[in-house]
């Protein structure tokens, strides 16, 4: 079972309208001033605070002042208040991990803010319905809404909302699996969030920035922007944070294997949160220190304080704490051989992970299974759950088309153009992909093509080159033969010459035959 938690720093959730509510007073205070509160704006507000100020700590209050913070907002018939109420409803329901209801709550959030033509307000909710999304694993699904909302934030040129969800489709993309694409994202939220001077922000984003390199197994670099995360959070003061920080560092040295260092930051991110009663993060501390243990491998220490943890969330209601717990356990009572006590906790894992839509947890339960039956020799069973493991595994990126579209129905109706132009978005990025892929393509075939006509237009050119010079060497041959021809018919004519006026010579000095002729007949007449 795989019992690293790493406490990576994502936009859980959006403030309402994107306002930040400072808790500052007790619960008692907050009370008298919803008591005597004069205008119907303060009343909104306080209901507001009293949420975050009881949202980690008692559950019951919390639905409390939610039931009465919904009364009062129907009384008034006020739609933007009851889009909050919502929200705030979809928050409470993610904490303790029933994300059927937080998604209906998000959805009826949605509703009112388009009656109240509050578009931040779809937009905000939109990007929270993502959040659900990635939580069951769809992350599919968690990117159609995260690009939803920023293309509504970005019409609105709202940068606050821009930032968080830039954040969260970077957290889509960590997710997937896809590390460049999520260090992209979470590069453009960091720098969001330094250009709005969002402390918060850019903390939360720079440890994002370190869960991409604990992923990629790079824990020195992770460690580097944890520590920096931590110390712009102890400027800030905030505890919550610094906390989660801490037990991030804690897991870096769990990997480096440095056991001394790994307890020493787990069991200060517990000592910080542990002040603050907020037992919703005091439980992922005491997990951490049990992991801790387990690298230490003290088994019986690990199940201490994975036992801790579990009581803690079923206190609460954490449902996916409480599916992560059993599992934890249950691989802890495996390794000490206490078989049965493994069993009892892994199926009620399994159970819950199942019941709740908790893919990767269910996988990995599954798989501990699988491994506890193997050592109990149950081959049927240990062949059974590595069958679901391997199933659960296979199907956690297989979203079925059809739920991704009745999902798009439910969230992109705010009215025609913003569906039409969210739907486009999509197409369009597809269209884009397949347009890049196209002209990648090309390219390649344009870069093979010009690599052909310039190697056939070297081979050309350098046969080219070859014939002049064979033509240049044939017309110097010529040029010496007509020389030589030159030369030889004018020593033929010299001879010839020669010939000629020899035979003239020998006509000036020898008699001619008709002299002969005469000399004769001369001669023949004397006799």
């Amino acid at each position: 079972m795989k019992k690293v938690f790493l406490l990576l720093l994502f936009s859980f959730m959006f403030t309402l309208s994107n306002q930040v509510y400072a808790i500052q007073h007790p619960s008692d205070s907050l009370i008298r001033v919803l008591n005597t509160a004069t205008s119907d704006s303060i009343k909104y507000d306080t209901y507001i605070k009293l949420f975050f100020q009881n949202e980690f700590a008692d559950s019951s209050m919390v639905v409390k002042y939610l039931k009465a913070y919904k009364s009062f907002a129907e009384k008034k018939n006020n739609k933007k208040e009851l889009a909050n109420v919502f929200r705030l409803y979809g928050f409470y329901y993610d904490d303790n991990g029933l994300y059927t209801e937080a998604i209906k709550s998000y959805e009826t959030s949605i509703n009112y803010s388009k009656k109240a033509g509050d578009k931040k307000g779809v937009a905000t909710s939109t990007g929270n319905l993502g959040l659900i999304y990635g939580a069951q694993g769809d992350y599919d699904a968690a990117l159609l809404q995260h690009v939803a909302a920023l293309k509504m934030d970005e019409e609105l040129k709202n940068e606050v909302g821009q930032a968080k969800h830039l954040g969260n489709i970077g957290m889509s993309y960590y997710y997937k699996g896809e590390f460049p694409k999520a260090i992209h994202y979470y590069l453009r939220a960091l720098q969001k969030a330094e250009s709005l001077g969002d402390k918060t922000g850019v903390a939360r984003h720079t440890a994002n920035i370190g869960g991409v390199y604990f992923e990629l197994r790079e824990y020195e670099k992770a460690k580097e922007f944890y520590l920096k995360a931590l110390k712009i959070e102890e400027e800030l003061g905030n505890k919550r944070e610094i906390s989660r920080h801490l037990g991030n560092i804690g897991m870096v040295y769990n990997m480096l294997q440095d056991v001394d260092k790994s307890l020493e930051y787990s069991f200060k991110s517990y000592d910080m949160i542990k002040e603050s009663g907020d037992k919703y993060y005091i439980a992922y501390a005491l997990n951490n220190i049990a992991t801790s243990y387990r690298l230490a491998e003290d088994i019986q220490k690990s199940l201490l304080y994975d036992q801790q943890a579990l009581k803690i969330r079923e206190e609460i209601g954490d449902q996916k704490g409480i599916a992560e717990s059993n599992a934890n356990v249950g691989t802890d009572y495996t390794d000490l051989k206490m078989y049965k006590e493994a069993e009892k906790h892994l199926l009620l894992a399994a159970d819950v992970s199942l019941s709740n839509g908790y893919l990767d947890m269910n996988s990995e339960v599954e798989q501990a299974l699988s491994v506890l039956y193997q050592k109990m020799k149950d081959v049927p069973n240990e062949l059974l759950h590595y069958k679901k493991f391997i199933q659960i595994r296979d199907s956690i990126y297989n979203v079925e088309s059809a739920k991704k579209t009745l999902q798009l129905q439910m969230q992109y109706d705010f009215d025609k153009k913003t569906t039409a132009d969210s739907l486009q978005m999509a197409v369009d990025k597809q269209l884009a992909a397949a347009e890049l892929k196209q002209e990648k393509i090309q390219r390649y075939a344009l870069f093979a093509g010009l690599i052909l006509v310039l190697f056939f237009t070297f081979v050309l050119f350098n046969r080219f080159r070859i014939i002049r010079k064979q033509k240049t060497i044939i017309e110097q041959q010529k040029e010496i033969v007509e020389k030589q021809k030159e030369l030889v018919e004018e020593k033929q004519r010299e001879i010839i010459d020669s010939i000629h006026y020899a035979k003239r010579i020998q006509r000036s000095l020898l008699p001619t035959e008709k002299y002969i002729d005469r000399v004769m007949n001369k001669l023949k007449k004397k006799v």
